[in-house]
């Protein structure tokens, strides 16, 4: 029993392995290709890979800030309160 135990737990430890670098390689090509999300896909993979490697873990929580940081960035240049001062001087100008 003990001996099935520890052979399930290998294969999970693989098959989680095998599913987070096949999740990063594709990441990494949806970065460049248009038709794949990549940042999603890669944060998925190295979250699956975080569970045994530190080092991904730490890639993770770099790459989630960074996203985070960005989506931050995108949000401040779509405000909407900014807009309405731009067409709110634009009417008083016309």
């Amino acid at each position: 029993m003990r001996m099935q135990a520890q052979e399930n737990s290998r294969v999970k430890k693989i098959m989680r392995q095998t599913g987070g670098y096949a999740c990063v390689a594709v990441g990494a090509a949806g970065c460049v290709l248009p038709i794949l999300p990549g940042i999603p896909l890669m944060l998925l993979g190295l979250g699956l890979l975080a569970v045994d490697s530190p080092r991904a873990a730490r890639l993770r929580d770099r790459l989630k800030a960074h996203a985070n940081r960005q989506i931050a960035r995108l949000r401040g240049k779509a405000d909407p309160a900014k807009d309405a001062d731009k067409s709110t001087s634009r009417d008083s100008i016309v």
